[in-house]
């Protein structure tokens, strides 16, 4: 017999490794090898592709937290949605200053503002979604 497949689970498996994946300062990991490095560097060197990826990253955040939890009501959800944005950008900055050794300053208050930006849109998303399959 085949184990049923728990969606709900899996959710938080995927919101947990998005988790991990978006707060790795990812200039460190890229540092131990200078090929890396500059493709890393030729790739998010303009600004705008650096705040794509915030959007992208923490749009998917926000719509995997809300499925994982199985629905999106308004307030507290969206609120809840932010909430968790801001948590995981702040370590995120945190870990790129330990890494860096660049102090908080208004780049990373920008790029906090940009990924709560990027959750309230996979919320939206979540939201889109959940009416259009009720149709």
């Amino acid at each position: 017999m085949r184990p049923k497949w728990d969606l709900k689970k899996t959710g938080w498996v995927l919101v947990g490794a998005l988790v991990l994946f978006i707060a790795t300062p990812m200039g460190w990991v890229f540092s131990f090898s200078p090929v890396l490095r500059r493709l890393f560097n030729d790739v998010f060197y303009a600004e705008w592709v650096h705040v794509a990826a915030h959007i992208i990253l923490f749009s998917l955040l926000g719509f995997g937290f809300n499925w994982a939890r199985g629905r999106a009501g308004r307030g507290p959800a969206l609120a809840l949605t932010i909430g968790l944005a801001l948590g995981v950008g702040l370590v995120q900055e945190i870990l790129q200053m330990i890494s860096r050794g660049h102090p908080f300053g208004a780049a990373s208050l920008y790029d906090l503002v940009v990924d709560s930006v990027g959750a309230a849109l996979g919320y939206a998303a979540y939201r889109a979604w959940q009416r259009w399959v009720r149709r």
